[in-house]
């Protein structure tokens, strides 16, 4: 399996296939179209880099997945889903 885009939170919780659904539709909510799964109790978004796609969609991104798992680093910008 190839590598996951995840965000190590230091902590003992263990996501879940509910979280991880609940993740996507927010995701898709905010223009995102990327599966995201549970692995290992980790939540992990899969990306596709395209020509169509840009650099400031990829931080957009970022920002928005920082968000969701409640990182310091996503500026309180969205409103988390989890």
């Amino acid at each position: 399996m190839g590598d996951c885009l995840s965000v190590d939170t230091t902590t003992d919780t263990v996501a879940t296939s509910s979280q991880a659904k609940l993740v996507q539709d927010w995701l898709y909510g905010h223009g995102f179209e990327v599966p995201v799964k549970c692995v290992n109790g980790r939540l992990c978004v899969r990306i596709s880099a395209h020509i169509y796609n840009d650099l400031a969609q990829y931080e957009r991104l970022a920002v928005l997945v920082a968000s969701a798992v409640g990182s310091s680093g996503a500026g309180g910008r969205a409103t988390s889903p989890l």
